[in-house]
């Protein structure tokens, strides 16, 4: 029996991904988005403006076109406000009539991880700013174990990845369009790429 530990990723099912606002989205690819894989180019804290009034009822969501999550305050702060301030940056989200959005917030992870897949994977190194963008379907894992004491991770496109004594913290159930699905860690990949470094 493996001795290695789960982790879950959180992520949203929404199919109502919140809209850049325009004057934001101009500025945004020329001084803070990657322009060939819609990252963050230096981590820390990015307030964004939406076209939105509020976005969707879920704890969890996207911005399109980038990487960088939006979520519910009362939701991230489930896991203890110290620990998520210890993990992400978390930024300002602004609503179509400019007024900061006081239930929401940005996040970046000051940790990222690639949640990796069984089939139909596929990876390319970003010629902007060297990331890997990775996709894959099929079974969910993490692979190499991630390093100790990091108990929360971005996966990118408004996902976290949680420690498994992190998420009993979390009542689930009490969210709408919140999919949470356990990760093994296994000791070798399944999609055929063993060097597969980090986002």
């Amino acid at each position: 029996m493996s001795d290695k530990p789960f982790y879950f990723q959180l992520s949203s099912t929404t199919t109502n991904p919140c809209t850049m606002a325009k004057s934001f989205r101009e500025e945004a690819w020329k001084t803070r988005l990657c322009m060939g894989c819609g990252n963050p180019r230096e981590q820390g804290v990015i307030d964004v403006a939406i076209q939105e009034d509020e976005p969707d009822n879920t704890p969890l969501n996207i911005l399109s076109g980038c990487t960088i999550g939006i979520a519910r305050k009362e939701f991230l702060f489930a896991f203890g406000q110290d620990i998520i301030h210890q993990h992400l940056y978390l930024g300002q989200v602004v609503g179509s009539d400019e007024r900061p959005l006081e239930s929401w917030v940005t996040f970046v992870g000051r940790h990222r991880i690639i949640v990796r897949g069984s089939k139909n994977a596929v990876v390319r190194r970003c010629a902007e700013c060297g990331r890997n963008v990775y996709f894959a379907m099929g079974e969910l894992y993490l692979c190499p174990e991630p390093p100790p004491g990091i108990a929360i991770f971005d996966a990118g496109n408004g996902g976290l990845v949680v420690s498994e004594a992190l998420i009993e913290r979390v009542n689930l159930n009490a969210w709408r369009k919140l999919e949470c699905t356990k990760l093994p860690v296994l000791a070798f990949p399944k999609d055929g790429f063993h060097e597969l470094k980090g986002m």
